[in-house]
């Protein structure tokens, strides 16, 4: 199952999902409010478990053993999705999850990033209650992406973002609202692959290192050049170590079966090394069981 950003839709994964589509049933749903989905109705989707058990329901359409693959929102929704799933997760890979309630209660720069992610939400809520769906995309973008990303775009495309600004709030206000603490994740036990930008935003950067912190054995790998967008802007470097990390985790598991071997990932980040070709799968990926 791939889980798609804020302001995107399930085609942000077209092209992971055609190169796996020969070994894999792919699921790639749009998020409530996003793509062909029907915008959230009120209270079902308040928290990010909200949207989690929507996606447990859509799973048990398909019965076996899920990998869980999620970009920002989409990551922090996967997040969630991996507990309720419990033994039925094979792998999760988690492209910079905004799970910033994982940063709540935290001190020094744990609560700095938390505040800086909050006002970013405020502005975003006020300029939305005003109309002014433009100015909270702005905002949101630059914030995202770097001041100047807003201005570059061309009209049609700001107009397509301004209009998703009240979703976007919804998806801050859902973070926000959700109870699970970053104690909880010691109980995911799956292979865990935890992806991130090298200029990337700080709270960004810092939710996705506790994160790792947090689950046993998750392995955390740094793109240098890249962004928050790094799916999008750095498709091909993260579609080989997505793939990679299925493969592993596929073998983890036939390894657990046949002999009760565990393989371990390491526990220090690595950063993804030049060219990307040495992260080439040379094996053809075992089948994945996710339901289109």
């Amino acid at each position: 199952m791939l889980l798609h950003c804020s302001a995107g839709s399930g085609a942000q994964w077209r092209v992971l999902a055609s190169q796996l589509a020969g070994q894999f049933q792919v699921l790639a749903p749009d998020l409530a409010g996003y793509g062909a989905s029907p915008a959230r109705a009120h209270g079902d989707f308040d928290t990010l478990t909200g949207y989690a058990l929507a996606l447990v329901r859509l799973l048990d359409r398909a019965p076996g053993p899920v990998h869980l693959v999620g970009h920002s929102f989409g990551g922090a929704v996967a997040l969630r999705l991996a507990l309720l799933l419990g033994e039925r997760l094979r792998s999760l890979s988690l492209i910079e999850p905004v799970a910033f309630h994982m940063l709540r209660g935290g001190a020094g720069e744990d609560a700095a990033a938390l505040e800086a992610v909050r006002s970013v939400a405020r502005s975003m809520a006020r300029a939305t209650r005003d109309g002014q769906g433009a100015r909270a995309m702005h905002r949101f973008v630059d914030f995202w992406n770097g001041e100047g990303t807003w201005d570059a775009m061309d009209a049609g495309q700001r107009a397509a973002l301004a209009a998703q600004a009240p979703q976007v709030v919804a998806d801050f206000d859902a973070i926000e609202a959700e109870p699970t603490r970053r104690a909880a994740l010691r109980s995911i036990t799956a292979p865990t692959l935890v992806l991130q930008g090298g200029r990337s935003p700080a709270p960004a950067l810092l939710a996705a290192r506790r994160v790792a912190q947090a689950i046993p054995g998750a392995q955390r790998v740094r793109l240098r050049d890249a962004g928050h967008m790094a799916p999008i802007t750095h498709r091909e470097m993260v579609n080989l170590l997505l793939t990679a990390h299925l493969e592993l985790a596929q073998e983890r598991a036939r390894n657990h079966a046949n002999r009760g071997h565990v393989l371990r990932h390491p526990r220090e980040p690595v950063t993804a090394p030049d060219p990307i070709r040495r992260h080439a799968v040379r094996r053809p990926l075992p089948v994945l069981v996710a339901q289109r």
